[in-house]
């Protein structure tokens, strides 16, 4: 998927119409994330799921960064959902095809016509099961020897919605928890499989959750292990 300049690419496939919802602010955090993307070397488009399936010829990195899914808006007619299912389809073709992705905050729930993205990503929030306390302060575990991405990374504070209960795949490796009425919950993880890399990754409410430190070396890391740089 690398293409041939100097710094890879990544698109940045932000939320909105059926894929957005009103407790993100997917323009701002998109923004956001592809300012840290270009701090760390990308070049970065920011392609609206509104606007129709982006071009992903030659993008060597896929950050979703949407929501809707199991409950979206409601759809203008047949054309909406036309073009929200050709978009389904071709990011997860690019991920079959071998293109790393990075799935961010409500992008567990995201594509939530068929199974095939949950299957791409490594586990999916499932409705009426999961769930977030409000969102808050708080130090999250590092799972520091089972993933190049978190080897030697300390646990850290963050400032964001604790997602609890999600569902994942036997084969993605937990990366990060948090602790929730007693039980221990997957907040990132990351999957390999058939030459394909994928991390999913909670965090990301809002534009403040990017702001502390031990998030922004995580998410360093992560697209590093997508790269493989």
């Amino acid at each position: 998927m690398r293409n041939s300049s100097s710094r890879p690419s990544a698109v940045v496939l932000s939320g909105s119409g059926r894929y957005a919802d009103p407790w993100h602010d997917f323009a701002a955090t998109s923004a956001r994330l592809a300012k840290l993307l270009d701090e760390l070397g990308l070049d970065v488009a920011i392609h609206s799921t509104e606007d129709g399936p982006p071009d992903l010829t030659a993008v060597d990195l896929l950050v979703v960064n949407a929501g809707g899914g199991s409950t979206p808006t409601p759809d203008s007619g047949i054309g909406e959902a036309r073009s929200a299912e050709a978009l389904r389809r071709l990011v997860v073709d690019y991920a079959r095809r071998g293109g790393p992705v990075l799935a961010v905050h409500t992008a567990s729930n995201t594509f939530f016509e068929g199974p095939d993205w949950a299957e791409v990503i490594g586990g999916r929030w499932v409705p009426g099961v999961s769930m977030h306390p409000p969102a808050d302060t708080t130090t999250v575990s590092v799972a520091t020897d089972v993933h190049p991405i978190t080897a030697g990374l300390a646990d850290f504070v963050a400032r964001d919605e604790r997602y609890s209960y999600l569902q994942t795949s036997p084969d993605a490796v937990v990366l990060v928890t948090h602790e929730h009425d007693g039980v221990r919950h997957p907040v990132v993880w990351a999957r390999e499989s058939d030459g394909t890399r994928v991390v999913y990754d909670s965090f990301g409410h809002d534009v403040a959750a990017y702001e502390l430190p031990g998030r922004a070396d995580l998410l360093r890391r992560e697209v590093d292990w997508l790269l493989a740089r």
